[in-house]
């Protein structure tokens, strides 16, 4: 009985040993490093972030951001706020209740137009 753990625990020894020998000596040559991409060229009124995404135009400070127009299939609408301080409010609708996370979401959408590609022929592209 003893002789039999004994072979157990020396043969799973083993194949531990040349598991991790193996691991040691494949993983250095599948880690192929890859070339960092450049950075796409920018056209007139593009931006990049630091870590080179890109922008359709440079980043505003949430901070400054005084008014945004929305204009869609419904009409044209506009949150807005007096000064840096304030709340933002609906144009026409100063006492209307909003979400403020919601009302966070769009300001930083705006402010941070950050694009996944860009369609360099939108008819072949699409």
């Amino acid at each position: 009985m003893i002789k039999k753990q004994t072979k157990r625990i020396v043969l799973f020894s083993l194949l531990f040993l040349l598991l991790l020998v193996g691991y040691l000596v494949l993983m250095p040559l599948l880690n192929v490093e890859e070339e960092p991409t450049p950075p796409p060229e920018l056209l007139p009124g593009e931006a990049l972030t630091q870590s080179d995404a890109l922008l359709l135009y440079p980043m505003v400070k949430t901070d400054i951001v005084t008014r945004l127009e929305i204009q869609n299939q419904y009409g044209t609408y506009a949150v807005c706020r007096e000064s840096e301080k304030s709340d933002f409010y609906v144009e026409g609708l100063q006492t209307a209740p909003y979400s403020k996370q919601e009302m966070t979401y769009l300001t930083v959408s705006a402010v941070t137009p950050l694009v996944q590609s860009r369609l360099d022929d939108p008819d072949e592209d699409l």
